[in-house]
């Protein structure tokens, strides 16, 4: 075996053996976490009130859309006169039960077709 030995290997291995000081690495560490936990509450701070102002300028426009479609899918699919079949038929004489009975059907079919295309 060669008597050789690399410098800069040598010099890592005893700078190894060095005794640290616990204060100084402890202070740090604590440092280098309050900055990470500072830069993590700002950011979150920040996106908190981009938040908060992106909510306030679209609400009145979301709040109208809301408004918008459920006038559309509590709009009658049959116009019955007003009288008790009226109100016996009204859960389910809208556009809203029409497009869930669709959704279901959808779903049953999509379900049904999956099964069978495991069974081969």
């Amino acid at each position: 075996m060669s008597e050789d030995r690399d410098p800069q290997l040598q010099a890592l291995f005893a700078a190894a053996n060095e005794e640290l000081d616990e204060a100084a690495f402890r202070e740090r560490v604590m440092a280098a976490t309050g900055r990470l936990k500072l830069r993590i509450l700002s950011g979150a701070g920040v996106i908190a009130i981009l938040c908060l102002l992106l909510a306030a300028l679209f609400s009145v426009p979301l709040i109208e859309l809301a408004f918008l479609i459920t006038e559309f899918l509590s709009t009658e699919l049959i116009p019955i006169a007003e009288s008790n079949l009226a109100w016996i038929l009204a859960p389910v004489n809208n556009v809203g039960a029409a497009v869930v009975v669709f959704l279901r059907l959808l779903r049953v079919g999509f379900n049904r077709a999956r099964d069978a295309a495991y069974v081969n």
